[in-house]
């Protein structure tokens, strides 16, 4: 579930422990023994621990995955989700995503966790954007084409994807605008998208007919 490194970094100080400054001093540390290589798990722990205690939410996603994946230490699910709550309380968007999807893993109905994936993705968040175009898209909902809409404009293959086959078989087809998109994925390497157009060439949709284009993809 939770990612080794992430580079995106949001700083918080609770003034109390330690200042700001000090807790950052902690996890940049940390963070370029986690960037080393071999990464050094084991000395990079009580930093990140340093700079967590003290309200760092990027050093307590990055000490829930050393947990959760037991790097530098023992395997520990229940500390891992410790940190990785502590980090979503200080709206870390990964933090977030995972807790979502470590709640559905362990048997949370997906619909009511919705109002929550929802709420990243309103803030362009593009896992949550996937997730929830993936779920409409599965149940056949609308919502589905907005969220492909959202996830194209970031250059994410699926929505690409999505999106041509909504104006391919729209009541209306675009079958120009399924191409081009389409095209944009395939070119992204989405097997998908390749397909489609080896039928668009081989059926003469949107382009002239032409067999050596159709094997091609």
């Amino acid at each position: 579930i939770l990612g080794s490194v992430i580079q995106q970094r949001h700083h918080f100080s609770d003034g109390i422990i330690m200042t700001h400054q000090s807790a950052n001093t902690f996890y940049q540390q940390a963070h370029s023994l986690l960037l080393a290589t071999p990464p050094n798990h084991s000395a990079a722990l009580p930093l990140l621990h340093q700079a967590a205690a003290a309200g760092h939410a990027e050093a307590a996603f990055q000490l829930a995955g050393c947990y959760f994946h037991g790097q530098g230490t023992e395997a520990d699910l229940e500390a891992a989700r410790h940190w990785l709550q502590q980090a979503a309380s200080a709206q870390h968007p990964f933090a977030r995503y995972n807790l979502l999807q470590w709640q559905e893993s362990d048997g949370a109905p997906a619909e009511l966790l919705l109002p929550d994936y929802i709420r990243l993705a309103e803030q362009d968040f593009l896992p949550a954007q996937i997730h929830l175009l993936q779920y409409y898209a599965d149940h056949g909902q609308p919502q589905a084409i907005e969220w492909a809409k959202r996830a194209a404009a970031h250059g994410h293959p699926l929505g690409k994807y999505y999106l041509a086959q909504h104006y391919q078989q729209a009541a209306e087809p675009d079958v120009q605008a399924a191409h081009a998109l389409y095209r944009q994925a395939a070119a992204q390497g989405f097997a998908a998208a390749h397909w489609q157009l080896g039928n668009q060439y081989r059926h003469g949709q949107a382009v002239a007919r032409d067999f050596a284009q159709a094997a091609f993809h």
